[in-house]
């Protein structure tokens, strides 16, 4: 078995090797902020058109397209259909969910519901084609019981034992579509068609008396969090279930009240609030940042919206149009068909154990995103040339190169500045350089032997020192002692 991780250099360090391309690495233009590969029906996947995305606990992740479904270990694809996997009673797969003891149900055209656990495939429920095409969302599933909500906003309940489901009924709900959620505990939550917030209780629901805020809050939205936990937007704010009442969790640092049109989870226990056309993120009972206007100018007519919370606090959104990436920090970026999509119709989006995004498309095949962890500081952005012999940082994080004939450089605040060491009319050949605690810096120059840079003033060093030939390697020690 080979989970994605393991695949170092196709997956990664290949990708930092100058002049070199992983096989399908996107084309068009050079996106400052994210690395793009591509793989499609060319690279093994069975089909083009992704529907799904799962990732199991072993490293697999799993694809569900209209040809079949597949698992990928980062370099290999392996396909399962109706032809080599009997369980599985139709190829097109419509949707992918994982429950809480790990298994991978994978919901099939039909309507069909298959099991997939340590790598043997059960059929759940057998549905036929009198129920095509209805897509199901799980709510809920351990070895006793399943729970799935239709698109008709009804429930869908199984029950059995050891993962066999054999009975299962539909429960009516008093819900909008897509509008229920079971927390950590199993309870199913569920917001009602006037706007208040319901409970699963045996067969059927009750709206809670003790609602969030005062008894005339509307609900707007309903999620759990990174912990299983339930949380409400509504008109007055946000709400968390704490397990005897919705405790209200607007921020300290800011309104009492305020109309929360959506609140969405990120996996490091923040929250993104939509509230007055603006994206703003929560942390800890704070405001830890704020993405600016967030409007429905960015949605796309006839789009499927889409929405992830991020394992380092950002969320990632489709509108119609290519994905947006709401950072940690509020910064916001788009990436289109321009930067090198197959096209901007996004089907599916997860993050993967390592940080990876990964969207599926409508007749595009499979993307992985990886934000760019090192950034090139070269000619393009002010250094004198590309030759960067000797590198080291300073106590104020300024960064010295020893740069050849363009002398010694300097990287502070997103600039370069240039200290050319001249011996006569010629210049220098700067191949070494070391700054020391008292903030002079030290370079060794190619027949010039010892030079400091003070005060933004390139010179020979003062007192009896002299090296006329090259310092080719310069160090100064926690004693400030300087090596050549």
């Amino acid at each position: 078995m080979r989970p994605i991780w393991s695949f170092l250099f196709c997956l990664g360090i290949g990708l930092g090797l100058a002049g070199m391309e992983c096989p399908g690495a996107l084309p068009g233009r050079a996106n400052p902020d994210y690395l793009l590969t591509l793989w499609q029906s060319k690279d093994g996947l069975p089909q083009n058109y992704v529907t799904s995305l799962a990732q199991t606990r072993d490293g697999y992740l799993w694809i569900g397209t209209y040809g079949g479904l597949a698992r990928f270990d980062g370099v290999r694809f392996v396909a399962f259909d109706d032809l080599n996997t009997p369980a599985l009673t139709h190829s097109r797969v419509q949707r992918l969910h994982l429950d809480v003891q790990g298994t991978l149900w994978v919901q099939t055209f039909d309507g069909t519901l298959t099991t997939c656990r340590d790598g043997r495939f059960t059929t759940a429920r057998a549905v036929g084609s009198g129920s095509a095409n209805v897509t199901t969302r799980l709510l809920w599933a351990d070895s006793q019981r399943a729970l799935f909500e239709l698109t008709s906003g009804r429930l869908l309940r199984g029950t059995g034992s050891n993962g066999l489901y054999g009975k299962w009924e539909t429960l009516v709900t008093p819900s909008r579509a897509w509008s229920a959620f079971a927390d950590r505990e199993g309870t199913v939550w569920c917001r009602t068609t006037n706007d208040r917030i319901a409970r699963l209780v045996g067969d059927r629901f009750e709206t809670l008396s003790d609602g969030p805020g005062s008894q005339e809050a509307s609900v707007t939205s309903i999620c759990l969090d990174s912990a299983g936990r339930t949380w409400l937007g509504t008109d007055s704010g946000m709400f968390r279930w704490d397990g005897k009442h919705f405790a209200n969790m607007n921020p300290a640092n800011g309104a009492s009240e305020f109309y929360a049109d959506r609140v969405l989870p990120a996996q490091d226990g923040s929250m993104w609030v939509f509230a007055h056309q603006r994206a703003r993120r929560w942390l800890n009972g704070q405001w830890v940042a704020d993405a600016g206007e967030w409007t429905g100018r960015l949605e796309q007519a006839g789009a499927t919206v889409l929405y992830h919370g991020d394992r380092l606090g950002g969320l990632w959104a489709y509108l119609g149009g290519g994905v947006i990436h709401l950072r940690a920090d509020g910064r916001v970026r788009r990436i289109t068909s321009e930067d090198g999509l197959p096209n901007e119709r996004v089907t599916a989006i997860i993050d993967d154990q390592e940080g990876n995004i990964w969207l599926g498309f409508n007749r595009g095949g499979l993307v992985r995103v990886r934000e760019r962890r090192i950034q090139v500081l070269g000619e393009d952005q002010g250094l004198a040339n590309k030759f960067a012999i000797s590198v080291a940082e300073d106590s104020a994080g300024a960064l010295w190169i020893a740069n050849y004939n363009g002398g010694v450089c300097r990287w502070k605040d997103g600039r370069f500045t240039q200290f050319l060491i001249r011996q006569g009319q010629v210049a220098g050949l700067a191949v070494s350089v070391h700054p020391d605690k008292q903030g002079q810096v030290w370079a060794g120059v190619g027949g010039g032997g010892l030079w400091t840079i003070v005060d933004d003033q390139a010179k020979r060093p003062s007192g009896n020192i002299r090296i006329d030939d090259t310092g080719y390697g310069l160090l100064v020690d926690r004693e400030d002692r300087g090596w050549i």
